[in-house]
This record gives C-alpha cells, structure tokens and sequence, in this order.
C-alpha cells in the first residue's frame, strides 16, 4: 500500500517535472519566435528605410540632372567655374543609330539627349483602345517632338568641322520590313514615353 502510494507519488512528481518542462519549452520557443519577429521586423524596417533613400536619392539626381540641362547653354568654350555657360559653337552632337530611322542629338556637357519621334506616332489610324482625344494628343505631341527635334538638328547641321556637319554615325544599319509588303517596320524604343528637356536656342 505504501509502494503503491510512493509510485503514485514519483508519477505525479515525474508529470509535475515534464510540465515544467514542457512549459519552459513553450516559454523559450514563443521566445525564439518574438527574438525571430523582431529581428524580421527590423530587417523589414530597413529594407523600406533604404527603398525610401535609393528613391529619394533618384529623384534628386533626375531634378539635378533637369536643372543642369535647363541651364546649360549646350556651346563650347565655357569656363571651368561655368561649365554650361559656352560661348563659342555648339556641343550639341547628332547620332544615328542602327535601326536605320532613330537619331539622337545629345549634348556632352549636360548629358542631354533628344531622340527623334517614333514614325508610328504620326499616323492618323486609331491604335486598338485609342480613343480620338488619346489619338490626336499623341498626334500632337509628335509634331511638338519633331518641330523641337527639327530645330535642334538645324543647329547640329549649322555647325561645320573641317566643311562637315557634326555627326556620328553608327556604321551598320537594321531596317526591319513587313515579309509580304516590304514596308519598313518602326519597332517601339525604350525611350519613346521619355519627356525631352529644355533646349535654349
């Protein structure tokens, strides 16, 4: 009868012990997973901390970049406390590339560039879901692109080297055409969405 009591005894003991230890286990795991919680938390936190500076560090870099060419003269013979203040013949550069209809003028001094307006966005067609304001204010945007671009390029042309026009021409030529009718294809370029800066005459 005593034996008896004593095992019960040792079995209430021995259940006592592995609740207290289950519940030091219990205690020391929700411990791992808040330590695991805030760790997560904090890497979170500075992941969006170095997002929000990488961003703010773009925008001020593309405002700075804006001002430079807003200010730049785009002429030569600046000096070096007044880079953009030229006041010799004209930096501006035109560049062919090899699609066989784009053009850039850039400027090296402000790291300005220009491209050509895509072909495509003069048609008068209505694009799939283009309604007629979206097509005639594409429409008109081209032809602000191409008079901005044209008075550019008649500045580029005005400059002489040697009795040449300024321009780099990338050598090799592409030209994409349709199979069956053997018109030219103008592919869409990165750069057609992209705002032009300010030019000063």
């Amino acid at each position: 009868m005593a034996k008896a009591a004593l095992q019960e005894e040792q079995a209430e003991d021995l259940d006592l012990e592995l609740k207290r230890t289950q519940l030091a286990e219990a205690k020391l795991r929700l411990e791992l997973t808040k330590r695991n919680l805030e760790e997560f938390e904090a890497a979170e936190r500075e992941r969006e901390r170095n997002k929000r500076q990488t961003q703010f560090q773009l925008e001020t870099e593309t405002q700075n970049l804006r001002t430079t060419q807003e200010q730049c003269l785009h002429k030569q013979g600046a000096p070096c406390r007044r880079p953009l203040k030229g006041t010799k013949e004209s930096a501006l550069r035109l560049i062919k590339l090899p699609d066989g209809f784009s053009m850039v003028i850039h400027c090296p001094i402000c790291r300005m560039k220009v491209f050509s307006p895509h072909p495509d966005d003069r048609l008068t067609a209505r694009r799939e879901g283009e309604t007629e304001a979206q097509m005639q204010a594409r429409i008109a945007k081209f032809e602000a692109d191409t008079a901005r671009f044209r008075e550019l390029l008649a500045v580029v042309e005005s400059i002489e080297v040697g009795g040449d026009a300024v321009e780099l021409d990338t050598g090799t030529e592409v030209t994409f055409r349709n199979a069956r009718t053997g018109n030219p294809i103008y592919p869409r370029r990165a750069w057609d969405q992209q705002t032009a800066p300010v030019f000063h005459a």
